[in-house]
């Protein structure tokens, strides 16, 4: 695993997001597919949440003190308790950037890290925190293209009295 590759793409996963969000309709922002779906704001919210409280925190625990238990964290109860439907998308996204900047001055600054270093995962038994790193990328390209498809559904709803047909095989 490069440390540069990694860091690198999690940039430009980041101008990604960012730039998939460029431009939307507060409407399209609070869309939801089912009512059960999360929204593209909440997406967007659950991003900047995960920054910290899940993955930065957990590569840092598990590099430092892997035998530590980890912070609880609750990605679901998140969007009702922390009310990411009412969040500002603007500046949610200006802090998610901030977060992801901040987070990769902090993983370029580690010294000699060791990604071999494990934690013990009550469900999910050993991790490494290579592991975590590499499904932090992982997890960004999986919200990338939640986020693509929610824009598809939402312009496949609202396209009417048109439709995409032309474009999808």
């Amino acid at each position: 695993m490069n440390m540069e590759e990694i860091c690198s793409r999690m940039e430009a996963n980041g101008g990604a997001i960012g730039s998939l969000f460029d431009g939307l309709a507060v409407g399209q922002l609070g869309w939801r597919p089912a009512p059960e779906k999360w929204s593209l704001l909440e997406v967007l919210c659950h991003l900047h949440d995960e920054e910290v409280d899940d993955f930065r925190t957990r590569v840092d625990s598990t590099l430092h003190h892997p035998e530590v238990p980890w912070p609880a964290i609750d990605p679901q109860g998140w969007v009702r308790d922390r009310r990411y439907a009412e969040w500002d998308p603007e500046t949610t996204m200006k802090s998610f950037r901030k977060r992801r900047l901040d987070s990769l001055h902090w993983l370029r600054s580690l010294d000699a890290p060791d990604w071999t270093a494990v934690h013990e995962h009550p469900q999910l038994g050993a991790l490494s925190a290579g592991d975590l790193l590499l499904s932090w990328v992982t997890h960004d390209h999986l919200h990338i293209r939640q986020i693509v498809n929610l824009q598809l559904a939402f312009h496949r709803e609202h396209g009417e009295p048109y439709s995409s047909r032309y474009a999808e095989p």
